[in-house]
Order: structure tokens, then sequence, then C-alpha cells
């Protein structure tokens, strides 16, 4: 009889972990078709509170012709009751995720910040994304349509174009960097 127990014990947990994967996860990817390298300075979340389990950081450096994701994270989940703290962003809960980017050897304080903010509405996420140093104020825009400004960089004028991009069940965002001349 213990046996049976310790199998049922452990069919339960193996069920509850493979649970807990269940993400809708998004990723940011930059796209750096310049002739210079890009530079995650830095990762940083604002807003409601969320797990530190709920995102996580990507790659900080894009060379020139490199696509990287530079951030991930779980819009919607299902709550674990092994682990009921959750993953992802809570019905009702805003949360803003900022990842700002240099050019290679730019001095401090010239970079730009790639922007997501999200709203949990339980089952799904609303996501709206934006560009924050190119001048004038934060535009949030709603995913599904593609945007672009330009950035004053300090290796000269750099294209930004960024939209969403759907990946099956998934959507992500892609901010693509061109060298404008």
């Amino acid at each position: 009889m213990p046996v049976l127990n310790f199998r049922f014990i452990a069919v339960l947990l193996c069920f509850g972990l493979l649970a807990g994967k269940v993400q809708a996860q998004t990723k940011i990817y930059v796209d750096n078709r310049t002739n210079t390298g890009l530079l995650v300075t830095n990762w940083s979340v604002r807003g409601d509170r969320i797990n530190k389990k709920a995102w996580s950081k990507g790659h900080d450096k894009i060379a020139p012709g490199e696509r990287r994701s530079v951030l991930s994270m779980n819009r919607a989940g299902k709550l674990n009751w092994m682990d009921p703290t959750p993953r992802f962003v809570e019905p009702g809960k805003t949360v803003i995720f900022q990842t700002d980017l240099a050019v290679t050897d730019s001095a401090p304080g010239t970079s730009i910040t790639l922007l997501q903010k999200l709203f949990g509405e339980g089952k799904t996420t609303k996501m709206w994304y934006a560009i924050d140093g190119v001048g004038g104020e934060i535009e949030w825009e709603l995913h599904g349509l593609e945007y672009s400004s330009l950035w004053q960089s300090p290796a000269g004028p750099i294209a930004i174009t960024f939209k969403s991009v759907k990946d099956g069940k998934k959507t992500h965002v892609q901010y693509i960097f061109s060298q404008k001349f």
C-alpha cells in the first residue's frame, strides 16, 4: 500500500510541475540591421508587483546583422497549487517592462528604451508597446500595426520599426534597427 501512495504522489507532483509550465510567453526581439553593435544596458520592471519568475532577461549584445531575444515574459498562465505565486501578469494588474539599449562604446545617457505595458485580463493579457528616448512623449501602441521612429544615436541616425509578430498562439514584439543615411 505505501508504494501505491508514493506513486500516486509522484504522479500528482509531475502533473503539478507540468501544469505550472503552461504559460503564454512573449519574447521581445531586437533585429540589428545597422553597422554598429547594440548593448542592453538595463532591464527593469515597474507597476504592479510581479513574480521574478514571470520574466527573464535575454541577450545583452546584438551584433550587426543579428536578431536576438532581449526579454521574455509570461503574459498569462494557470495557478499551480504547489506554487501559488503567479508567474504571469495577474488579472487587473498593470506591469511595464523596460529594456534600455545603447550603441557600442556610447556615452552614458545616450540610450533608447524599449517598453511593453501589459494589463492582465484573466486568461489573456492586453499589451501595448512603445519607444522612449527619441524625443517627444511616449506613445503607447496596440499590437497589430507597424510603427516607426527615428533615433539620433551617437553612431548616427537609426530608424526603428516595431510591430507585433504572431507565432502560432503566441505574440512577440520585434524592434528593427536600421542605419539611416
